[in-house]
């Protein structure tokens, strides 16, 4: 009986060998395929991150589905699990997504005038000329030093002005010299020099009840929602002409949706919709987002400049800052809680910087 025992544990044993042997061959049969374009995805990583995150998503999908079939035998979903998570790693490492719990606060705005509620602002060389509609004041900050002097207007300037919407630069936005602009019922000029507030565009139906400008060297784009128009207003030896209409097509454009306006010779306009419209002499351009895993859905705030390789897209409702390039194609994506109370943003290219604006603090990412 001892020896029939012995016969019948060694035939199960050498049953459970045999099996364990099937299922292994059977699963690495089904997993070849995977792993070769897996070697591909990740020798695309460098050159070709997107093609390389669209190839690593479809063989998780394609594990997942695998796992799903051999949902009764672990010896398989073991040999599954570890290419899993190669595959994850992988991901990980080109999926351009990175998650912080709380952004480095860069500077506390109260530090220098204690009121001071940041709504808008614009970066000159190492000047941030930073607006506080309510208040109707100016600060220039030198992000270098730390250092700030506030601007206000006066009660007369206060009074002609009205309502205070959008701060641009007027010039080179390379040079610390550039002034910061105003619009209101009217567009002021500050001086960088001295911080003197002028009146340089008297007030016109173009800018009545206006909310978004902003400037491309020395002239002026005004967008007005209820015109369903832009308005350039050049801007030559200190005097700035007559509004003119910019716009030719508007195909695409949901004109009372757009809050926010970048220009790098395009114009960009996002909208509360997460829309996206880039425009070229008046005209809508081509422009269609891939490689982005979320699509945008709510209200996005655009940054960019003429010499910048990507347009930042901050999308606060979802806590996110995204990277596309210009063509539309996904870079990369912060997210952080953080990011939910910005109003506008800042970047800085070839120091890899970004600056967020949320009331009196500015927030700093690394990119």
């Amino acid at each position: 009986l001892a020896i029939i025992a012995l016969l019948l544990i060694m035939g199960g044993f050498g049953w459970w060998q045999w099996q364990r042997s099937q299922q292994i061959s059977q699963v690495q049969a089904d997993l070849s395929v995977m792993k070769v374009d897996f070697e591909t995805a990740q020798a695309q990583a460098t050159e070709n991150p997107i093609q390389a995150r669209d190839s690593l998503l479809r063989i998780q999908d394609q594990l997942d589905a695998l796992s799903q079939s051999y949902q009764s035998k672990p010896v398989a979903l073991a040999e599954i699990g570890e290419f899993e998570t190669e595959v994850n790693q992988a991901y990980d490492e080109v999926s351009g997504r990175k998650e912080l719990q709380e952004l480095p606060v860069f500077f506390t705005i109260s530090d220098i005038e204690s009121r001071f509620i940041g709504s808008d602002w614009a970066l000159a060389g190492s000047n941030m000329w930073i607006l506080d509609r309510d208040a109707k004041q100016v600060l220039r900050f030198n992000i270098q030093e730390k250092t700030g002097q506030v601007f206000s207007l006066s009660q007369e300037q206060a009074d002609s002005a009205g309502q205070l919407q959008s701060l641009a630069l007027l010039g080179s936005d390379q040079e610390s010299a550039a002034d910061s602009i105003i619009l209101g019922n009217e567009v002021l000029r500050v001086s960088s020099e001295t911080g003197e507030i002028t009146t340089l565009v008297e007030a016109t139906s173009e800018l009545e009840g206006a909310r978004i400008m902003n400037a491309y060297g020395t002239n002026i784009y005004v967008f007005k929602a209820d015109r369903q128009n832009i308005f350039r207003i050049a801007v030559e030896d200190g005097d700035a002409g007559t509004p003119r209409s910019w716009i030719r097509s508007s195909q695409g454009i949901q004109f009372n949706q757009v809050q926010s306006m970048t220009i790098d010779g395009d114009i960009w306009l996002g909208d509360r919709e997460g829309n996206i419209v880039r425009m070229s002499t008046g005209t809508p351009e081509a422009f269609t987002i891939t490689g982005l895993e979320t699509p945008f859905s709510s209200a996005v705030t655009l940054y960019t400049r003429e010499e910048f390789e990507h347009i930042y897209v901050l999308e606060a409702a979802s806590n996110r800052l995204v990277v596309l390039n210009k063509d539309g194609s996904f870079v990369k994506e912060v997210v952080s809680a953080s990011l939910a109370s910005v109003t506008s943003l800042i970047v800085s290219e070839d120091e890899q910087t970004a600056f967020a604006l949320s009331g009196t603090l500015i927030y700093q990412l690394d990119l």
